[in-house]
């Protein structure tokens, strides 16, 4: 555990036990006071798991339509373990709409084969000092239009040398 979550935590349980304190000493009838412990509870895990994202830990979010390409960590599923899918770990930046590029992000999107080849392609390229320029060609979205559905690996994302731009790599 690090010092920040230990931090957030302790603050959580101060927050709960002046929350305690308050409630025991006010007239409200035990209804509303058990909907107050039971939303301050609930917002400790709500907390826990949103604070990954502030982290810097991958998201599930949707890559964006068109990005420059930085690094990449392929997790291969496995083949003792049925549960484990694999995944696709890009650093990208965000590019297009005659914007600059943004600062890069983690991205997390489902396993595939063809995804994976096209990376070590992509990966070898960026190592000569040849720039990726990438682009989300399809990826069926689940319910949530900014996430990806993990149960169908639909996502395809092809790669493109950045014309004129070279990299020097010592």
């Amino acid at each position: 555990m690090t010092l920040s979550i230990l931090g957030l935590t302790l603050s959580y349980i101060a927050i709960a036990i002046l929350l305690l304190v308050f409630l025991q000493f006010t007239s409200f009838h035990w209804f509303p006071k058990a909907i107050v412990i039971t939303m301050v509870t609930v917002f400790y895990f709500v907390v826990y798991i949103s604070y990954s994202e502030l982290l810097g830990w991958p998201t599930g979010n949707r890559l964006p339509d068109h990005f420059k390409y930085h690094f990449s960590l392929i997790e291969e599923p496995s083949k003792t373990d049925l549960n484990s899918q694999g995944s696709i770990f890009l650093w990208v930046s965000k590019a297009g709409g005659g914007q600059s590029l943004t600062k890069p992000r983690a991205y997390r999107i489902p396993y595939s084969t063809e995804t994976h080849k096209k990376l070590l392609v992509a990966q070898k390229k960026t190592q000569k000092g040849v720039e990726q320029l990438g682009e989300v060609v399809n990826g069926e979205s689940s319910v949530n239009e900014n996430r990806y559905t993990t149960q169908k690996n639909n996502i395809t994302v092809n790669f493109y040398d950045i014309v004129g731009v070279k990299t020097h790599h010592k």
